[in-house]
This record gives C-alpha cells, sequence and structure tokens, in this order.
C-alpha cells in the first residue's frame, strides 16, 4: 500500500492495484510476484528449488538480473541482497557467502537487509548478528505480512502456552 493504492499478488503470477477509495481492481503485471512494494520477483512463493533470476521496480520499470552464485538453489532477492539455501549474496553475484539460513525468516531478505539464521538475525549490510536470548520452548512464529514479515517472538518460559513471550522488530532496528 502506497497511501492512493493498495497493492497485492496471487500465486499465478498477477499484480493487481485497487484506489484506497475503492472501485475495480487493474491487473498492472503478469508472471511477478511481489517482494515489498514496489519490488517484484520473477519466481513464485511454492517454487522453491527454483532461482529467482530477476527483480523488477513496478514504479520505475527497472529490472535487475540476478547473478545466482554457484550452487544457488531456491534464490529470493530484494533490490539488493538475495538468500538460497546455505548462502546469502548481493543480487549482482558480489559479496556471496555460505550461511545456515534457517526458514521463518528465510525467503526474500526482510527489509531488504535481514536474514535469519538459527538462533540470530545477520545484517547483511553491516555484518552484524543479533543474538536471541535462550529459547526455552522449541517454536517461535514470525508476524504474518504480505512482505517478508519484520517480526520474530518465542516463547520466554516452557510450555506449550507461555505466560511470557519475546519478541524482536527488525524494523525499529534501522
Amino acid at each position: 500500500m502506497n497511501g492512493e493504492h493498495i497493492y497485492w499478488s496471487e500465486r499465478d503470477g498477477t499484480v493487481w492495484r485497487l484506489p484506497s477509495a475503492g472501485g475495480t481492481p487493474k491487473m498492472i503485471a503478469a508472471g511477478l510476484h511481489l517482494v515489498d512494494w514496489p519490488w517484484a520477483s520473477d519466481v513464485g512463493e511454492l517454487e522453491h528449488e527454483k532461482n529467482q533470476t530477476k527483480v523488477v521496480n513496478l514504479e520505475t520499470g527497472e529490472t535487475r538480473q540476478v547473478a545466482a552464485a554457484a550452487g544457488a538453489e531456491g534464490l529470493r532477492c530484494g533490490p539488493t541482497w538475495c538468500v538460497g539455501q546455505g548462502l546469502v549474496q548481493r543480487v549482482d553475484g558480489t559479496r556471496a557467502t555460505r550461511a545456515y539460513v534457517s526458514t521463518p525468516l528465510s525467503g526474500y531478505p526482510v527489509l531488504d537487509r535481514y536474514v535469519g539464521l538459527v538462533k540470530e538475525v545477520l545484517d547483511l549490510e553491516t555484518g552484524t548478528k543479533l543474538t536471541f536470548p535462550e529459547n526455552p520452548t522449541s517454536w517461535s512464529g514470525v508476524g504474518i505480512s504480505s512482505a517478508p514479515s519484520t517480526i520474530r517472538y518465542w516463547g520466554a518460559t516452557k510450555g506449550d502456552e507461555p505466560d511470557e513471550f519475546r519478541m524482536v522488530n527488525l524494523r525499529a532496528a534501522q
């Protein structure tokens, strides 16, 4: 959403725009999936093994080709950074580094900058890591969002229904 319009994409690769005031949705792109407005990918969320080949700015039309590092699998990119199975790199293929990426924060880099590791979040811009306090339970979650979620939370007390939680909001770290 940009204030004047609401944007979304469907699994079939169509991107839509609807005036905030209401009206009729208009298809604005085909064969793309929103990452975080205005950026879109040519690979859908269920195509896990496939590498993304481009990232497109739907406002300006700018297209950035993805130069996948050797052995990259499941590469997902924002405008600057990419995350794959065990790999992080820039869209242009530089700064490729092996990293064990965990599932809740994997997928597209959060805010085109953060990637989830097992018990920490790596800031790809600075190389610093945020390490989480000990998680006494075996579960964690992320906030629900159409863009990669900036929220991660977990139980701070034991049990299936903890009475205390911990939360990290990556947007606040910027």
